[in-house]
């Protein structure tokens, strides 16, 4: 399976994981909701009041704003293989999962397995947001097919409710990590006064620079496992425009730089080929 990443506008996106090292990454922030079904190897999530471990054939749904520690464990074979479908916030607040019964998704529920009908769901909201010819309200729909069969098993993602500033923050930030955003410019755009954007993420025990930072870096953290594109273009993307600081502060936040977690992959990918060709 090869690594991609296929945004689409108003829908959501479609990513495809290939790794090939044991890796834990502390206290990512996944910003929009999420069900990921893991293909090989395993995965484990942790957060202050829980855990999970999900297998290979198993998925999970995230809730948007959710901080876990996240685990990614290669099968024997010597490869991690992850799904993600990647809902739009808003897609998931219309959707109409009005039973008062349904359990809200906090951080992340395990679907366990999927059987045949929600898999090929699964799979069809995935092909359509890989589909650019597809036109925008059928991708929705093929998304929305998704939550339906989540709402079956009992449960729905949380609504948004009342947004942190850090949450409005990162929603600011996410669309435009290139640019060289300052407090006050980001500030002015939230409608606030610097002081008041410093006090209330003091107070929700963040800052301006470690906040940009990190979703800087979780961002290239997605690019590095889901996209085949040059470390240079990755550091670019985010704001970096020295790839070797970039890959410096990728290894102080993540405990690996990005080559090697991309080569390695890439190394165990040529091993397979190669055995399959003398096979």
């Amino acid at each position: 399976m090869p690594r991609s990443i296929h945004p689409r506008e108003h829908a959501g996106t479609a990513v495809e994981i290939t790794q090939g090292l044991d890796t834990a990454f502390s206290h990512l922030t996944i910003g929009q909701p999420a069900v990921i079904l893991v293909l090989e190897g395993s995965k484990t999530l942790r957060w202050t009041e829980g855990s999970l471990e999900i297998q290979a054939g198993e998925a999970v749904a995230i809730a948007a704003g959710s901080a876990l520690d996240i685990s990614n464990h290669p099968s024997a074979s010597g490869q991690y293989r992850a799904q993600w479908v990647v809902f739009d916030t808003t897609l998931c607040e219309a959707f109409p999962a009005t039973d008062p019964t349904l359990q809200e998704i906090r951080p992340c529920l395990s679907l366990s397995r999927f059987d045949a009908s929600p898999r090929e769901s699964f799979d069809r909201a995935l092909t359509a947001l890989r589909d650019e010819s597809l036109p925008i309200s059928v991708i929705q729909c093929r998304l929305q097919e998704l939550l339906a069969w989540i709402a079956h098993r009992g449960a729905r993602f949380a609504t948004a409710g009342h947004a942190t500033l850090t949450m409005r923050l990162r929603k600011l930030l996410a669309p435009r990590l290139s640019h060289a955003w300052t407090a006050p410019e980001a500030a002015r755009e939230l409608s606030l006064s610097e002081a008041s954007l410093r006090r209330i993420l003091a107070r929700e025990g963040n800052s301006f620079s470690g906040l940009l930072r990190d979703a800087r870096l979780e961002f290239a953290l997605t690019l590095v496992q889901a996209s085949e594109l040059p470390i240079e273009t990755i550091a670019m993307e985010v704001g970096y425009d020295s790839a070797s600081r970039f890959s410096g502060r990728f290894r102080e936040r993540f405990g690996v730089t990005p080559s090697q977690l991309r080569g390695h992959a890439r190394a165990i990918e040529r091993n397979g080929a190669e055995v399959d060709r003398i096979g």
